[in-house]
C-alpha cells in the first residue's frame, strides 16, 4: 500500500542527478508534508500524479501519447488515488492509457520529478501536477489501444522524440534514458 508516508520515503531515497531535480525534490517534498490531501484531484493548488517513460523490449524506442486536451507527446501517466502505491498507479495509467500489460521497471525507484502547470480546462480551475515519473520496459510486444484520452499513440527513436511538438520535461527524460542506455 502506498500513503503520503510512504510518498515521503520514496522521494527522499531519490537521488537527483541535477540541480534542478533537487529543486524539485525539495518542492515536492514541501507540497506533500504540507499538505495532507496531497493526492485529491479536488485540492486546486496540485496533486500527485504518476507517470512512465515506456520503452520497448529491445529498447530503441519509446511510448508517448498525443494528449487529447494538452495537444502535446507526452508520457503515459494520470491521477492517483491516495493510499495506492505510485509504482502500480504508473503501470495502471499505461494499461489504461495504451492496454500495454506486460510491463516491468528498469530502476526500482523514482526515475523523474516534474512539477507542471495545468492549465484551467472546463470547470477545473489550473493547478500544479506533482508527477512522480518511473522507468518501463515492455517484456514482450503488444497492439497498442488509444484510449479517450489521447490522439494518438506511437513509438519513438530519440532522435524522433526532439523533432516532436513535446515539452521540455519529454526531451529529459529522453536524455535521461539515453544516458542510462550508454551506461548499460
Amino acid at each position: 500500500m502506498g500513503s503520503q508516508k510512504d510518498l515521503l520515503i520514496l522521494l527522499s531515497a531519490y537521488a537527483p542527478q541535477s540541480a534542478e531535480q533537487l529543486r524539485l525534490r525539495e518542492w515536492i517534498l514541501t507540497f506533500v508534508k504540507e499538505r495532507t490531501n496531497c493526492f485529491a484531484r479536488n485540492n486546486f493548488y496540485g496533486h500527485i500524479t504518476a507517470s512512465a517513460w515506456v520503452i520497448d523490449p529491445i529498447g530503441q524506442k519509446a511510448l508517448l501519447t498525443l494528449h487529447r486536451k494538452i495537444g502535446l507527446w507526452l508520457q503515459l501517466g494520470g491521477h492517483v488515488d491516495d493510499g495506492v502505491d505510485l509504482m502500480s498507479e504508473a503501470l495502471r495509467e499505461v494499461e489504461e492509457e495504451s492496454g500495454l500489460t506486460d510491463l516491468k521497471p528498469i530502476i526500482p525507484g523514482i526515475f523523474d520529478l516534474d512539477v507542471h502547470r495545468i492549465p484551467e480546462i472546463g470547470q477545473e480551475p489550473a493547478h500544479y501536477h506533482f508527477d512522480i515519473r518511473f522507468l518501463l520496459q515492455l517484456q514482450n510486444p503488444q497492439p497498442l489501444v488509444i484510449s479517450n484520452e489521447s490522439i494518438d499513440l506511437s513509438w519513438y527513436t530519440p532522435e524522433e522524440i526532439h523533432a516532436l511538438n513535446s515539452d521540455d520535461s519529454v526531451r529529459r527524460l529522453c536524455h535521461k534514458w539515453q544516458c542510462i542506455e550508454t551506461e548499460g
